[in-house]
């Protein structure tokens, strides 16, 4: 992942995709060089800094078939995931449902679709029968798929089981890593709003995005002053009688 990819992502992309596009991407660039196949773990800290940002977000376990074409077999991955012991046998995606879309930072993991780092798809849409209104909804319970194009080759994604995605996340590892990946998240989306304000361009794009919360917090820390701690987390020197307060970014009052 490279540093231009990301500058174009934060001047180019449109505003109800900004964030969407550049959390994974900003996730991979400080990832890189590290086993890309921890996708759990990916996708517990992308999790909380989507969350930080008002953007609901949850890992949930997939089947992944990745077809290459030119007479090769399809390979499939991820089937029945399941944790053995602290190792989870299997493959997960981050899904955010508010916005139709399932993130895989870690595809990069399966030699077939190696070099083109992470995956931002969208599910097509159904009918809710209840409402006749369009709904992604069955795409999660009803385990459905979602093919995705790439040059080479084709992504087919079929979605596990509620019941499965809740295994997923009441390992005993999960929740006792949920502070780190919460700390891990917020610096994450720490850093993706410092470079959503290198420009006044930029800033009004991402203002006018439909992500309320993200808004918000550009407004708040409109000229506050950000540093790295000892710990190496991110802190905004908040106004206070007496001066300031190093707040982290989930600490910020809205």
């Amino acid at each position: 992942m490279s540093e231009d990819r990301l500058g174009r992502i934060v001047t180019e992309a449109p505003a109800d995709r900004l964030p969407l596009w550049l959390l994974p991407h900003l996730y991979r660039y400080y990832a890189s060089g590290s086993r890309a196949n921890h996708c759990v773990d990916a996708a517990l800290t992308l999790a909380a800094a989507f969350g930080v940002v008002g953007i609901p977000a949850r890992p949930w376990p997939v089947e992944l078939v990745i077809a290459s074409g030119a007479g090769r077999r399809p390979v499939r991955y991820g089937g029945n995931g399941r944790w053995d012991g602290n190792d989870f046998r299997g493959h997960c995606v981050l899904w955010l449902p508010e916005h139709g879309h399932f993130v895989d930072v870690t595809l990069e993991q399966f030699r077939e679709a190696a070099g083109h780092g992470p995956l931002i798809g969208r599910v097509a849409a159904g009918v809710d029968r209840a409402t006749g209104q369009p709904t992604t909804r069955d795409w999660i319970t009803g385990g459905g798929t979602a093919v995705v194009q790439r040059p080479g080759y084709m992504l087919e994604y079929t979605a596990g089981s509620a019941a499965q995605a809740s295994d997923l996340l009441a390992a005993p590892l999960v929740r006792m890593n949920e502070l780190g990946h919460r700390r891990a998240g917020t610096n994450l989306a720490s850093q993706a709003l410092l470079m959503l304000t290198v420009t006044p361009e930029v800033v009004a794009r991402a203002r006018s995005g439909p992500f309320p919360r993200l808004r918000q917090l550009l407004d708040a820390l409109e000229g506050v002053p950000a540093d790295v701690d000892s710990e190496g987390n991110w802190r905004f020197a908040w106004p206070a009688p007496t001066g300031s307060r190093p707040l982290l970014l989930d600490q910020i009052p809205l």
